[in-house]
């Protein structure tokens, strides 16, 4: 049985001066921000199935990042260049793990609701636990792609991705988008205010992958949403997913998760009760995959 220990420290420095130049408050609007966050980490037999004695490992990881945002009346462009450094791993005091762009977008306003997203950008939906940019790592995660919003009353946002062949001169551990093994990626995200304090959430998402061996296609569809109720001092609400489709394999996939939360908010302090339950995998089920 692997067994692991993780043990860390981090530490998130956020060291954000601003630079603006070319400010106009009615049309133009330039803003640079500097971000350094080093985070320090002790590993002894994290990801490691031997049965002997292992070493601890002490490293540190850091992301600098710069954000640079140009927003006019008509048009956003946005860019988050990041480095992420490495220190005293495989006995190096100092190595470049990636450089990269976290986001790099434009985004043209189509209207008075209507945007539309193009290049790499970072995905959030919901409370992030289908879609997320992965604050907690380095790189964090982002896609590339096209992605068209509209926000009022009710917001819809149908986005299509895709994956290439990316270049690798570092490693892909650190890449915000190089992990990704979808060929193309369908989602349709849609959030409306109901009557009585709730709030419907539906995340609609087809990958399509692509068969190394034999070039055919195949997909996983993820079917699903979030209902809220909000009466104050308490919140509930109920999250259900069911994915369907086929695996590398050819496995036909039947999975499921649920999410129900229970919260007693006050002023001083939120008492939060809830659980999250996966699907899983099944013996004597070789045309199955039960993995959500």
């Amino acid at each position: 049985m692997r067994t692991a220990l993780l043990t860390g420290i981090f530490v998130c420095c956020l060291i954000t001066p601003r630079l603006r130049a070319q400010e106009d408050s009615i049309s133009r609007k330039l803003s640079i921000d500097l971000e350094f966050r080093p985070r320090f980490e002790y590993l002894n037999g994290f990801t490691n199935g031997s049965p002997g004695p292992v070493n601890g490992n002490f490293f540190m990881t850091q992301r600098n990042r710069v954000n640079i945002n140009y927003t006019t009346r008509k048009l956003k462009l946005y860019g988050a260049l990041q480095e992420i450094h490495l220190w005293g791993v495989d006995k190096k005091f100092s190595a470049v793990g990636s450089i990269n762009a976290f986001e790099l977008y434009a985004e043209p306003s189509l209207g008075k609701d209507w945007k539309l997203r193009v290049g790499r950008q970072a995905i959030s939906l919901d409370n992030g636990r289908i879609f997320s940019a992965a604050p907690w790592g380095q790189q964090g995660r982002s896609h590339e792609g096209i992605r068209l919003l509209f926000h009022n009353k009710l917001e819809s946002d149908l986005i299509f991705a895709f994956t290439r062949n990316y270049y690798e001169p570092f490693d892909r551990a650190y890449s915000p988008v190089a992990a990704h093994q979808y060929k193309h990626l369908w989602v349709h995200h849609l959030k409306s205010k109901l009557r009585a304090g709730f709030t419907l959430t539906t995340i609609n998402a087809a990958d399509v992958f692509k068969n190394a061996v034999s070039n055919n296609h195949y997909a996983r569809i993820t079917n699903g949403g979030r209902l809220e109720w909000i009466s104050a001092p308490f919140y509930a609400s109920f999250s259900g997913y069911y994915q369907h489709g086929q695996t590398n394999a050819q496995k036909t996939i039947q999975a499921w998760y649920i999410q129900p939360e229970l919260a007693l908010n006050s002023k001083k302090q939120t008492t939060r009760l809830g659980f999250e339950l996966l699907s899983g995998e099944r013996e004597n089920a070789p045309d199955k995959d039960y993995s959500f």
